[in-house]
């Protein structure tokens, strides 16, 4: 596992470089504006979208495919129900998600201009939902039987799609060809992922059909897409509050949020999958026989991995992101207010780390509504602790809200899957 945690974690840092460089090439060439404000307005919807779908399912198969392979039996049918099925549920996802947000998003509470531009650039990345789904339910196929390079690799593909994208049109379309580039990006990465899914291992059946396992999956999946919904809405709630704080906020609260997300993401597409998959074909096999004191260590050795870049990182802050974002149009006076509400999110990166690695053995374990119940009481920490923090502190409280919120997540979960280990 050790050595597929190295070589993963170098292709994570490879296909993600790209999609790193993505906001502050935003921050560049756009500064900060209610044109910026719409955009991460819209793609925080996005997002949102994405990482429900995209967790959900590319988790949530992991062990499945596991199982189906340990008892030799056929994927080909599970995988094509699982996307055909999935493509309708996240059609009639987006839709109410985004007649909700238009209820709730009312030009009498926001600026006008900023709402009209990001229903715009919404609209215009709404197929990148179904694409999402697509990639991720074959990279949990792919994940799952160990073929972890692609995976790891295909958010770069996305993001060479969309730099290029921007790069020929950002004089024409303007914020658009951001837009647009990720959609076309997102179109991209799945192309590739099905195309070595095929090669690699074969083809898949699509149809409507459910076998038995298929309609356990679906049982099971429902928690844990729920429970995704409200871990992924943590950012999107997080943007929202922060419209209230003025103009230029919400960008400034993004890109420190974006530059927070690299050691997360780093983490999440490096190692996390191959100790999911480690752990899923392990549980598979010996079932209550797995020692999950071996897995607390585990545990416990990346969380104090994150804390000592937690420190490194807070210490660097605002070197950091001077390097990443004094250019363009990126104000100087705006450096400050980004490196503090990041060192206040990077503050909670152990419990970041912590929560992933719990969330995972509870999803391996089908404790779904004990991860559906704790996501649900981390949502509302996050909210009723950011608004309290606001009229205070401003942006930087909405980010020690979320912080908390973390911070108590972590430790519930842990004490829910290793409580009875002493």
């Amino acid at each position: 596992m050790k050595r597929d945690v190295v070589t993963t974690s170098c292709f994570a840092i490879l296909g993600r470089i790209l999609g790193f460089l993505i906001p502050f090439i935003i921050a560049a060439t756009y500064g900060v504006d209610h044109e910026t404000d719409a955009f991460f307005l819209a793609y925080a919807v996005i997002v949102a979208i994405q990482m429900v779908v995209g967790n959900a399912f590319e988790i949530a198969v992991v062990p499945y495919i596991a199982e189906l392979s340990s008892q030799k039996r056929d994927t080909k049918g599970f995988l094509g129900s699982v996307i055909v099925r999935s493509s309708v549920a996240i059609t009639i996802l987006t839709v109410l998600l985004i007649v909700g947000l238009y209820t709730a998003l009312s030009p009498e509470s926001f600026d006008a201009p900023t709402l009209d531009l990001g229903a715009s650039l919404l609209v215009e990345m709404l197929p990148i939902a179904l694409f999402t789904v697509w990639t991720s339910t074959i990279n949990g196929a792919l994940n799952a039987n160990k073929r972890f390079k692609i995976p790891a690799l295909s958010p770069f593909f996305r993001s060479s799609v969309t730099i290029a994208f921007v790069i020929l049109f950002d004089e024409k379309l303007g914020i658009h060809s951001v837009a647009l580039g990720y959609t076309l990006g997102e179109l991209f990465r799945f192309v590739v992922s099905l195309s070595f899914y095929v090669y690699a291992i074969g083809t898949i059946r699509l149809g409507w059909e459910l076998e038995d396992t298929a309609r356990t999956f679906f049982k099971s999946v429902a928690y844990q897409t729920a429970g995704m919904a409200i871990v992924c809405g943590l950012p999107l709630a997080g943007q929202i509050i922060a419209l209230y704080t003025g103009t230029g906020k919400l960008s400034l609260y993004s890109y420190a949020e974006r530059l927070r997300n690299i050691p997360v993401m780093l983490f999440f597409s490096g190692v996390l999958p191959v100790v999911f998959s480690h752990w899923s074909n392990e549980f598979s096999h010996k079932g209550d026989r797995v020692n999950l004191d071996s897995k607390k260590k585990v545990v416990v050795r990346l969380g104090l991995v994150a804390v000592a870049c937690s420190v490194l990182l807070i210490l660097l802050r605002l070197p950091v992101s001077r390097l990443v974002f004094d250019h363009g149009a990126f104000s100087e006076e705006n450096l400050g207010p980004v490196s503090t509400i990041f060192a206040i999110m990077i503050a909670a990166l152990a419990f970041d780390v912590m929560g992933l690695l719990c969330t995972r053995i509870l999803i391996i374990l089908r404790r779904d509504r004990v991860f559906l119940e704790l996501t649900a009481a981390r949502l509302a920490v996050a909210i009723i602790s950011s608004i309290i923090l606001l009229e205070e502190f401003g942006v930087y409280g909405i980010a020690s809200g979320f912080a908390l919120a973390n911070g108590l997540y972590a430790a519930i979960s842990y004490r829910k899957v290793f409580g009875r280990q002493g």
